[in-house]
């Protein structure tokens, strides 16, 4: 081959090799939202549940600390 013929290859192989870097960082950055996504509701779940019980433990303090009331809590909106 001569050095011409060898520098058109190299060349091409050298694009092909940078397309599928691309590709690959692509695919990678779209894995990585994913695990990010799921991380964030995991969480956000947890926060949420956490909230739900504190929320139902204000309200029962609430309903013993406050006689007469009892478990209606419309008043208090």
């Amino acid at each position: 081959m001569s050095t011409r013929t060898d520098l058109e290859v190299l060349r091409a192989d050298n694009q092909r090799l940078r397309g599928q870097v691309g590709d690959l960082k692509d695919a990678l950055q779209r894995q990585l939202g994913r695990q990010l996504d799921q991380l964030q509701a995991t969480d956000l779940t947890k926060r949420i549940g956490e909230l739900t019980a504190q929320n139902q433990e204000l309200n029962s303090q609430l309903t013993l600390n406050r006689p007469g009331f009892g478990r209606d809590l419309s008043w208090w909106l």
